[in-house]
């Protein structure tokens, strides 16, 4: 093969890579199994490691990067990021809505999405190319985990259309990759993690993004910040369908429903069927559809008040005492403190 046909090989195996990437992680479409993904990866690795003046930054082999030397810089935000509400019954679902039908006088439609339960993240893409990756910090300015968002294979490093654009979604570890890594680590001795989301956030926030690579993170995009379309959705469902178009990732689960009863119907569904998914939920995040309904509303001085997370009950289960521990405090007093069995 001379370099000519290596270029075009090289160039032939990014598009196909990408291709599958779509369908495996967008489309949720698994047609050719693992391996062949695999063997392809593998011949652009040798290929671009024989021919370096090929390589591309925003070529799949370019993900895992050198590690970090000391602290994370802080960036500013394009545009402020604000947490949600929470509501914790049907009652407080009820009372948003009274809230809020008040300051629009057309009828309000809305839409539900599944909750995930990960860290919050912003991309930044220029002309469609994948740059910059922050998380949500105090809102205004957060830390730069390019090194480590980059290396989530869902992340397009390019999208589907050379459009500037702001885009926040959810960093999160499916149930198997979880499971995986605490099987690894009860078999090697180490630490067993309690929980998705503190991996999750840990992984992203490591100086070394080999650690972060070797997680198994996924992700999906809900937001959208600042943009450069021509035309920009009018709706929340319409900035979903756009996401899914430029090839981000989707909570696929999301309903567009047109009264508050069968919101709350939405959320009952979903806390039964919560562990048939193959991720953590603990919530469903309650939106109104019309952006235009959006900025009407407004935001408080910390949430929007066009949306709110309702927030399902803790799962309860059972465990075992397996001892009890007496601490002494610096005054003396004897404090027993239960050790229980993991669930």
């Amino acid at each position: 093969m001379d370099k000519q046909q290596a270029k075009k090989r090289i160039e032939l195996l990014r598009e196909k890579i990408k291709k599958l990437n779509y369908d495996y992680f967008v489309l949720d479409k698994s047609d050719i199994p693992e391996s062949v993904r695999d063997s392809l990866k593998r011949e652009l690795i040798d290929l671009e490691e024989k021919y370096p003046e090929f390589v591309t930054e925003d070529s799949p082999t370019q993900r895992v990067g050198s590690a970090l030397s000391g602290r994370f810089d802080k960036v500013k935000h394009l545009t402020r990021k604000k947490s949600l509400a929470d509501v914790f019954s049907e009652g407080e679902i009820a009372e948003w809505y009274e809230k809020i039908k008040k300051l629009v006088p057309d009828e309000i439609n809305f839409v539900c999405e599944l909750k995930l339960d990960g860290l919050n993240i912003t991309l930044h893409y220029k002309n469609g190319k994948f740059i910059r990756a922050l998380t949500r910090g105090d809102g205004i300015e957060g830390e730069d985990v390019t090194h480590t968002v980059k290396t989530i294979e869902a992340i397009p490093m390019r999208l589907t259309k050379d459009v500037d654009l702001e885009i926040s979604g959810e960093v999160f570890l499916p149930k198997k990759a979880f499971e995986g890594i605490n099987k690894k680590q009860e078999k090697e001795g180490g630490k067993i993690y309690a929980n998705v989301r503190n991996l999750a956030a840990g992984a992203i926030r490591q100086l070394d993004p080999s650690v972060a690579a070797e997680r198994g993170l996924h992700t999906d995009f809900y937001e959208l910040g600042m943009s450069t379309f021509i035309e920009s959705p009018k709706t929340q469902v319409e900035v979903l369908e756009t996401f899914k178009e430029l090839g981000l990732p989707i909570e696929k689960n999301y309903e567009k429903i047109k009264s508050i009863e069968e919101v709350i119907k939405f959320c009952k569904k979903w806390e039964k069927k919560r562990d048939d998914l193959p991720y953590e939920i603990d919530g469903i995040v309650i939106k109104v559809n019309s952006l235009d309904q959006q900025k009407i509303m407004g935001k408080t001085a910390k949430t929007p008040r066009y949306a709110v997370a309702y927030k399902f009950p803790a799962h309860k289960v059972s465990s075992k005492i397996l001892d009890i521990i007496l601490q002494v405090g610096r005054t003396g007093a004897i404090t027993p403190v239960a050790v229980m069995k993991p669930v």
